[in-house]
Formats: structure tokens, C-alpha cells, sequence
């Protein structure tokens, strides 16, 4: 069985440009699925219906779902004449978008 570049997971925001560019590396997107097992033998792939197949594979790259962390937002706004929230604590996205959100931040302190 021939091994095969694999993304797993979710490709969010830009993931049509992403996509097409990794395509042409050669790398095949698989979502929505998860990688229930990785061994040896490959990667156990569930999709969305709950079906699983067996993948040989020479690598497997997760994209795996992230969840805003900005409880400290809460803890230092009393403390604080303004709080600004960038980057994953506003809501999660690539780096890009953090260093954008950081530059318009100070531009407006």
C-alpha cells in the first residue's frame, strides 16, 4: 500500500488557500475526521458517520480545535483604566492574526 501525506482535522479561517497550497505539495487533506489510532501500520481514520479506515501513512499532521483562554481578562479589569484581549485569548486563529491584533493594540494605547 502506498504511503500518503495526510492532514487530519479541521482547517479553519484561510483553510482554501492553505488547502490548495499544501495540495500541491502533495499532502491530502482529510476532514472532518479524527485520528483515532496512530501505529506502525498507519493512521485509523474516523469520519463524521463514524466509519473507519486504515491509512499508510509517512507522517500525520493533527489540526486539532483550540478554546480562548482570557479568564485574566476578568481578574485585572477593575484593576486596569482598559484591557485590550488579542490573539487566542479574543478568539484562537493562527499567529498572524495575534501579531496584527498586538500592533493595533499599542497603536491604540
Amino acid at each position: 500500500m502506498k504511503a500518503a501525506r495526510e492532514l487530519v482535522g479541521a482547517v479553519h479561517d484561510h483553510g482554501a488557500r492553505i488547502g490548495a497550497q499544501l495540495h500541491k505539495l502533495g499532502v491530502n487533506l482529510v476532514t472532518p475526521t479524527r485520528a483515532a489510532e496512530i501505529s506502525d501500520e498507519g493512521v485509523l481514520l474516523v469520519d463524521k458517520e463514524g466509519r473507519s479506515t486504515r491509512r499508510a501513512v509517512e507522517s500525520v499532521i493533527l489540526a486539532v480545535g483550540s478554546v480562548s483562554r482570557n479568564e485574566l481578562v476578568h481578574e485585572v479589569e477593575d484593576m486596569v483604566r482598559e484591557v485590550h484581549v488579542i490573539g487566542d485569548a479574543s478568539r484562537p486563529r493562527n499567529a498572524l492574526f495575534a501579531i496584527r491584533e498586538g500592533v493595533e493594540a499599542g497603536r491604540r494605547i
